[in-house]
């Protein structure tokens, strides 16, 4: 398989690159952290990109539009059917419940 090096490499159409917003992000995350979890308890959740497919159908049903229109869904070879994350909440649940 040979690689086609004429070819500029492009992001994928609709999606945006944000890494020139990470130094105000950072800023802001900077001020927030303190009172969000000393004044409130409140910890940081980062979540998987990779989710199990049960996640989202036993929480969000078969019918849902997440789950019949918005989830990138495939087989791994040790035949798990996993989905890439399309919300948070059932994923920051399933973390939250398996703690």
């Amino acid at each position: 398989m040979s690689i086609n090096t004429n070819k500029a490499l492009k992001q994928i159409k609709g999606m945006k690159d944000v890494f020139h917003y990470y130094p105000f992000y950072e800023h802001i995350l900077s001020r927030c952290k303190p009172v969000l979890e000393q004044k409130h308890g409140y910890r940081r959740l980062l979540q998987n990109t990779l989710e199990r497919e049960e996640t989202f159908t036993r929480t969000l049903g078969l019918s849902s539009d997440i789950v019949s229109k918005e989830m990138y869904k495939f087989t791994d070879l040790g035949g798990n059917n996993l989905v890439l994350r399309p919300e948070g909440t059932a994923g920051a649940i399933r973390y939250l419940l398996q703690e």
